[in-house]
């Protein structure tokens, strides 16, 4: 079990707060704010993140959203715009332990 029942709520964020939270831990990774002006950027080849940054990233947008990104999901996670877009449609598809967004 993963310590949640089935009549424990989910709580509801906007996506906003989704796009917040992921683009929060690119941040903390590459060292440099995500803006609309670079949300588009390669995570490796413009934002210098090695692999070692890419799955510190996934990890903490795992660990933030209470989601599970699989190794051939988290391939696909190469900008930090389709990083945001991936996070939430796991959470509108109902795959977060923690949140849902509508």
């Amino acid at each position: 079990m993963n310590g949640m029942d089935s009549t424990t709520e989910k709580k509801v964020i906007t996506q906003a707060e989704v796009t917040a939270i992921v683009y929060a831990a690119i941040t903390k990774e590459v060292d440099e704010e995500i803006t609309d002006k670079n949300k588009k950027d390669n995570l490796i080849d413009d934002l210098g993140a090695d692999s070692l940054g890419l799955s510190e990233i996934i990890m903490q947008v795992e660990d933030d959203l209470g989601i599970n990104i699989t190794d051939d999901e988290g391939l696909e996670l190469t900008t930090p715009q389709k990083a945001a877009v991936f996070a939430k449609k796991a959470l509108k598809d109902g795959r977060s332990e923690k949140y849902t967004c509508h």
